[in-house]
């Protein structure tokens, strides 16, 4: 455990920290008494006081709060012990206070403040998207899979006795999964084998178990990040499962996260013809034996679903003093956002009692530990509500049935072919 001295050494041997700037001393009245005259006066006085005395150490204490403090490993712990020792030369009492103050209230900013960082390894979330919250296989990055499928739809005919030839048409369609990890080759074997995670089928292979006869997997797009520009693998996997007219009938199904009610519903398109009577889903024995299959290679995927939102009670939004147009939100507790997140407002009374509300992108934090700033909010003032930061996070498929299932027969359209003849376009004639 390094004191203040070693704690400050390291900063500056950093190269972060000569130019630093923090906000000061933070105190837990702050929080608890925001609104209280004149005893709130009384405590921000009090901070002033801090400020005043001993700027350097709440320097540091900032410092080491925000992503810079990674650049030498230091410990909220470690941290908040060297402020209450810096402060403990000069004035033991205020050390403890201090103490208190960022040691109970501390955890929810450490390695994520915002105040005076401006680097580029920042961890502060700045999105509504968190894609490595429940992986299971340590991924820093996990990668979007789209499966491209590909169906001869129709079969032609010489029946021309009205003026008609039929045509054969091909139609084409994706569906995508997640993998929770960055590893390119481990993918690749989950998808096609010959070994996948936890005992399971292949992916592709469980798939297009459930294909027609006339149906195809043909390929892999594989995003990392889920962004970006894709990757194209090609793949073949045929359907054997019987005759289907149309590609558009497919199953709806649905899966749900383990301890959330978060559920997927997805869908299974190229469902063949023998396994639908009058108009609901009735498999045979092997068609039902093959989902069940497919939805155990699941397993070892995940999907993209809304995550649990804390909702964080407002008591005021006020007209910004110095952005007219935008909203100054006080919370009943600490505020738990960033700026860049988008974040929502609802019911939140205006002066006549009308509920307002929306969605808000946060300019600025503070001044107090419990206010931010959100842009163009135009129903100022108003009171009570509250806000709510909803974000997308990836959740495994958990083992079927109980967490997978198949809820009813519907449709869904297919789009053009993938894989037809590519003709060169006639070059453009100037015609005067």
């Amino acid at each position: 455990m390094r004191n203040y001295d070693e704690l400050h050494a390291a900063a500056l041997a950093s190269g972060s920290f000569a130019g630093y700037q923090g906000d000061g001393a933070s105190v837990p009245w702050q929080v608890a008494l925001p609104f209280s005259l004149p005893i709130g006066y009384t405590f921000w006085s009090y901070k002033a006081y801090l400020d005043s005395r001993w700027p350097e150490g709440f320097r540091l204490h900032d410092w080491t709060y925000t992503p810079y403090g990674s650049a030498i490993q230091v410990t909220q712990e470690e941290s908040d012990l060297a402020l209450r020792e810096y402060i403990a030369r000069d004035s033991v009492p205020d050390s403890l206070i201090v103490y208190a103050s960022v040691a109970t209230f501390g955890s929810m900013w450490f390695g994520k403040s915002d105040t005076g960082y401006s680097g580029p390894q920042s961890t502060r979330p700045t999105g509504n998207i968190e894609l490595g919250t429940f992986s299971t296989r340590g991924a820093s990055m996990p990668m979007k899979v789209v499966i491209v499928f590909q169906e001869q739809s129709t079969a032609g005919s010489n029946a021309d006795s009205i003026g008609y030839v039929s045509q054969s048409r091909t139609g084409g369609w994706t569906e995508h999964v997640w993998y929770q990890s960055d590893n390119l080759a481990q993918l690749i074997n989950d998808l096609k084998g010959p070994n996948p995670g936890g005992g399971e089928q292949p992916l592709l292979y469980a798939r297009a178990l459930c294909l027609p006869n006339n149906a195809q997997i043909v390929g892999v797009r594989i995003y990392q990040g889920g962004a970006g520009r894709g990757q194209y693998f090609p793949m073949g996997f045929k359907g054997s499962m019987g005759a289907n007219d149309i590609p558009q009938m497919a199953l709806l199904c649905a899966a749900i996260s383990g301890g959330t009610n978060t559920v997927r519903r997805f869908t299974m398109r190229g469902v063949p013809d023998d396994q639908v009577n009058n108009g609901e889903f009735n498999p045979g024995p092997n068609f039902a034996s093959n989902v069940n299959l497919y939805f155990s290679a699941l397993t070892n995927f995940a999907f993209l679903g809304s995550a649990i939102v804390t909702k964080t009670p407002i008591i005021q939004i006020q007209d910004a003093v110095n952005a007219p147009g935008n909203g100054l939100v006080t919370f009943g507790a600490n505020n738990p956002y960033a700026v860049g997140n988008y974040i929502s407002i609802n019911q939140t009374l205006d002066a006549v009692g009308i509920r307002r509300g929306g969605k808000f992108l946060v300019v600025s934090v503070g001044p107090m530990q419990q206010q931010i700033t959100i842009e163009n909010f135009p129903f100022a003032p108003t009171t009570g509500g509250y806000a709510s930061m909803p974000s997308k996070q990836l959740f495994p498929f958990l083992n079927p049935p109980d967490n997978i299932s198949v809820e009813r027969v519907t449709t869904r359209r297919v789009g053009r072919p993938f894989g037809g003849y590519r003709g060169r376009r006639s070059r453009h004639r100037k015609i005067a």
